[in-house]
């Protein structure tokens, strides 16, 4: 079952468009039923949301590539917690900080 989330839209900002652009996304919000500023939002919303998943992508494949590259070295686990322990627990800081880094549905994705 998907849980249904409210947000709220409290905070505003200003974008200028071309009349050309302008009359797209206006045309686009005709044809998604909903008014112009809560197409933006969405708009804006999922770029932000692809955004955070490309860093949380380069940084899974950097620690995919360090642990490529250590599998090329013979070198013990304590070893390797020497090295890495601390790189490997600030990446784990970061992703859970990161608001559905770690969701198997990306976050703002619930309830449409």
């Amino acid at each position: 079952m998907v849980e249904k989330q409210t947000v709220l839209r409290t905070d505003s900002v200003r974008v200028k468009l071309s009349s050309d652009m302008l009359r797209r996304v206006e045309q686009l919000a005709v044809d998604y039923c909903m008014p112009v500023a809560t197409l933006c939002a969405f708009a804006v919303a999922e770029w932000v949301r692809v955004q955070d998943r490309q860093a949380s992508l380069s940084r899974m494949a950097a620690l995919d590539m360090s642990k490529r590259a250590l599998a090329t070295l013979d070198m013990s686990d304590e070893r390797l917690e020497k090295v890495f322990g601390s790189l490997f627990e600030r990446v784990v800081k970061e992703l859970a900080l990161s608001p559905g880094a770690l969701d198997r549905e990306p976050a703002g994705e619930a309830g449409k």
